[in-house]
């Protein structure tokens, strides 16, 4: 047999027939040939099928193929060379003819230096018939796919199972390309089932270094009730790109393209009459009406399996120029999917890289249901992960068509949930410019659970709100539940400038919880950025069932600045509420700045809300620091709200400092129609240091809607210059406590202003008590407890119509009790004191607004039983020993124990020229507490 001349050798009944080039070390070429193998009904025995062994192997426009008809077994195909190119629409096939039923030939290739398929040329094993393809075993050094080249295993239109592919190279590149001018089929390892046939076979590759380049593609799809192969790789090097800019400016013109009958389809995620097909690995259930308008796709998807040392996938520069579907047929993708209307079930992702992943440029790894079949679960498992970059075209709002990302999504025509999301990092994971790892719903089902774990973690936005981290969203249109969210990072977490882990509902299903814990996390807006977030969220908008709760926690500093921690509805469901919002860390540091409307913690239920905004509580286990004006933990109600603000509670675990400075805020604050809740500080062992116009406070202003009550306590309690207060505008202001009996030692109030107001005094009571060891009101400090107001002071015979424990206040100092003569201490119903240290004089009666000259009171009242060398309390400077400006009150505290550091407990007694220090030495009870009653 001569393959060296123009034509066709065909070879039919049984017996070995081979193609050789006689030694181990010729050549062969053959150019517009044809060998063929067939076996039929007259052949009784097997076929043996084509064997070639030669130093290299050329194909140009020629074809090798096995054929099996009727009942035979077909015929098998093996080649052994050093080299293999294949070019101009040469195939190697072993097909199983439309009658038959017998399986199909295999094909073993053995290439021990390289592979070259190139324009459109093939090796193939197809079934047609009942019989099984055959399966293709690659072994070769390097691998080169491109302009079509292809390796494909199908089973096309009958009952009969698609083979599987196994490659094993040193390096494997496909690439698409051009031919004769115009865009190429891409090239492709794939394995397909037809729209009757059965399964289709699963693709192995192990190979050192995996490329897939400009269209570049591997594949398994089902296109009807069978199931889809599985995909398998596992490599040391992994890159896919999308297309170049040379082949991208010919996407837009691509159509109509026809591949041959015996190829079928190979392709995926795209309209099926275009002629080049992204960059991928792909294993999908699609749905079709080739025969007829009854959806034939009902097979499940194959699953997807990559182990890789490094990943890169790199999608182009800019998509200027290109339509919608173009634009993604350029982007690179690893994909499972069930297509729309499909019912079979989308299979899972499954990527493990030892070393470095980075998703660029609007690549993706994704699984997607549009069906009625499940969507898999995306498992991502690297060494270190950077997801980065979008693309402005087709960008609607914050949220981009085309963007860098770890995904799982439910589509419009989706009936079960989107599946999970898992993402596993070693060392660092880095989000950036758009780049997400997401699940997301746009239909009545579910988003799916994402769960991030990362050795250290940064997530950074560009300024703007557009999406940029980690998410669970459900889309405008759709009914379904917005995914929860799992973060777990060993060492530091960073989000900025617009970055976000977030769970949001956009349509009228509930946003899911957040949970985010770190050794340190640190959530920080710039200056001149535009976003309107930045931080950590669970949210509700318009029509949806409400949010979920948000938890965090960190081990070290958690830094807030300019930025939030938040649980917020905006729906106008009454049902619909806001999650609460749960912190716990090792220090805790809020700051404002100029871009967000407020920074910190915070529940909300916003414009137009019917729910209720959550409680919020804060734990730190050392010091905690809130500065400047927005800077809140707080939860609130908007103006044009219905549901009530949720309670606050903030703790110190370990002593420690909280301050409060330039007037931040720790409240609890209705705008609407609903009540404020309560307002909890406790500093346990540790210091509460308020300055600069900051607020504790509780306030309701619609009628009928008391304001919550407010309990401040702690070790040490310094207010200067700032408020607490609880207020109803048309109903009782809430009980305000500072201090606890047993627990708190040093109160001191400097021009500071405690207030619980009530506008109706008929709706109830206001009661302010103070509770410590000492206690100093001073410097113009007033507190007030008033039903309405404290602007009408009343007569002595008076009498309001109110409960006797209406709108009373109590300071009970346990050792002494002192107030500056430019200090106040206001109730409508009651005011008591009482100090161990003191005999005041037994029902001593004073009108009310009248101010106690506390010095002369406490020296008079212990002088008389106090025996010869006994200390004393003394005030100095009133006509009495010469003033000392530099002798505050001693830094020695209560039973002998050193004060804490900071601020001095007390300075002066007043501003005034004549108002000399306050000196405590060593005190002693005196016989009795005594109280002063203003009436």
């Amino acid at each position: 047999m001569s393959a060296g001349s123009r034509g066709e050798v065909s070879i039919d009944g049984s017996g070995a027939h081979a193609l050789a080039a006689g030694t181990r070390g010729g050549d062969v070429r053959l150019t517009g040939s044809r060998v063929r193998v067939e076996t039929d009904s007259v052949a009784n025995a097997f076929a043996t099928g084509i064997s070639v062994e030669a130093a290299s192997l050329e194909l140009t426009s020629s074809f090798l193929t096995a054929v099996t008809n009727f009942d035979q077994q077909g015929a098998d195909v093996r080649l052994r060379t050093d080299r293999l190119t294949m070019t101009d629409i040469s195939e190697i096939q072993a097909e199983v003819g439309g009658f038959a039923s017998g399986d199909g030939g295999s094909i073993d290739l053995v290439a021990t230096g390289s592979l070259s398929l190139a324009d459109r040329s093939e090796i193939s094993t197809t079934s047609e018939g009942n019989g099984d393809a055959g399966d293709i075993r690659v072994e070769a050094g390097d691998v080169l796919l491109q302009s079509g080249g292809a390796i494909e295993a199908l089973a096309l239109s009958s009952s009969g199972n698609g083979g599987d592919i196994d490659v094993t190279a040193d390096s494997l590149r496909l690439e698409g390309g051009l031919v004769n001018g115009t865009l190429s089929q891409p090239s492709s390892i794939s394995t397909t089932t037809g729209f009757f046939a059965g399964q289709a076979g699963d693709i192995r590759l192990d190979v050192g270094t995996l490329e897939l380049v400009d269209g570049g593609r591997i594949s398994a799809e089902s296109l009807g009730s069978g199931a889809g192969g599985s995909i398998d790789v596992t490599a040391r090097r992994i890159v896919v790109r999308g297309v170049n800019e040379e082949l991208q400016a010919l996407l837009p013109i691509v159509t109509g393209f026809d591949p041959p009958s015996s190829v079928g389809s190979i392709f995926l995620n795209v309209t099926r009459d275009e002629g080049f097909a992204r960059s991928a690995i792909a294993a999908t259930a699609l749905n079709t009406t080739e025969f007829g308008s009854t959806p034939t796709g009902t097979g499940d998807a194959g699953s997807v399996r990559i182990d890789a040392g490094s990943l890169t996938m790199q999608g182009p520069a800019d998509l200027a120029g290109l339509d919608r579907t173009a634009a993604e047929a350029a982007l690179p993708l690893i994909s499972a999917a069930a297509d729309t209307g499909s019912r079979g079930n989308a299979g899972t992702v499954d990527v493990t890289v030892a070393d470095r992943a980075q998703l660029l440029g609007g690549a993706q790894i994704r699984s997607s249901t549009d069906g009625a079949g499940t969507a898999g679960a995306v498992s991502v498992d690297a060494g270190s992960l950077e997801i980065d970059g979008f693309f402005e075209a087709f960008r609607n709002g914050s949220d981009p068509a085309f963007f860098s990302a770890v995904t799982a999504i439910s589509g419009p025509n989706a009936v079960p949930p989107a599946g999970d999301v898992v993402v596993t990092v070693r060392d660092r994971l880095t989000l950036s410019s758009g780049g997400r790892i997401t699940s997301s719903t746009a239909s009545a089902a579910d988003a799916g659970r994402v769960t991030v774990r990362a050795g250290e973690a940064s997530i950074t936005g560009i300024g703007s709100d557009l999406f940029t981290g980690i998410f669970a969203l459900t889309q405008p249109a759709s009914s379904g539940n917005a995914g929860t969210i799992d973060v777990a990072v060993d060492r530091g977490l960073t989000i900025t400038d617009g970055g976000r882990i977030s769970s949001l509902s956009r349509g009228s299903g509930r946003a899911g919880s957040v949970t985010v814990a770190a050794d340190r996390i640190v959530l920080a807006t710039a200056p001149g950025a535009t976003a309107t977030f930045t931080g950590i969220q669970a949210s509700g908008l318009s029509r949806a069932a409400g949010s979920g709760s948000v938890a965090v926690e960190t081990r070290g500093l958690l830094r807030i600045d300019d930025a939030l921690i938040s649980s917020s509805t905006f729906s106008g469901r009454e049902t619909a509420d806001a999650g609460g919002v749960s912190v716990t860390a090792g220090a805790l540091r809020i700051t404002d700045g100029t871009v967000l409307p407020v920074s910190g913690i915070i529940s909300q239920a916003g414009e137009g809300s019917a729910g209720d905004a959550g409680d919020v509580a804060v734990a730190v286990r050392r010091s905690a620091s809130i500065t400047g004006r927005r800077s809140v933990v707080t939860a609130r109600t908007a103006v044009s709200s219905g549901g009530d603000a949720g309670r606050v509670n903030v703790a110190l675990l370990g002593g420690g400092t909280l301050a409060l400075s330039d007037a931040a805020k720790i409240g609890s604050e209705a705008r609407g129609a609903g009540r404020a809740g309560a307002v909890r500080v406790d500093t346990g062992s540790g210091r509460l240091a308020m300055s600069g116009g900051s607020e504790i406070d509780s306030a309701s202003v619609a009628p009928g809607q008391p304001a919550g009550t407010i309990d401040v306590t702690g070790r040490t309690l310094f207010i200067e210059r700032s408020s607490v207060t609880t207020e109803g505008a048309q109903a009782p202001g809430g009980q305000i406590t500072i201090g606890e009996a047993g627990t708190t030692r040093v109160i001191v109030l400097t021009d500071a202003d405690v207030t619980s107001n009530g506008l109706q005094f008929d709706f109830g009571s206001s009661l302010i008590s103070l509770n410590g060891d000492f206690i100093a009101i001073r410097d113009g400090s007033s507190i007030q407890s008033c039903v309405p107001d404290c602007d009408t002071v009343l007569l002595a015979d008076e009498v309001r119509p109110v409960a006797a424990t209406a709108a009373r206040a109590s300071v009970q100092g346990r050792i002494a009790t002192l107030v500056s003569d430019d200090s106040t201490v206001q109730a409508t119903t009651a005011v008591a004191f009482s100090g161990l240290d003191s005999e005041i004089g037994s029902d001593l009666q004073v009108p009310e607004g009248s101010l106690l000259d506390t010095g002369k009171l406490l020296a008079e009242s212990c002088a008389a039983g106090r025996p010869s060398g006994s200390s004393s309390f003394v005030q100095t400077g009133r006509g009495g020993l010469r003033a000392s400006p530099v002798d505050p009150l001693a830094a020695h505290g209560l039973d002998g124990e050193r004060a804490e550091s900071g601020p001095p407990p007390v300075t002066t007694a007043s501003h005034a020229a004549d108002s000399g220090p306050l000196r405590l030495a060593a005190l002693r009870p005196c016989a009795k507490p005594q109280t002063v009653a203003i009436r």
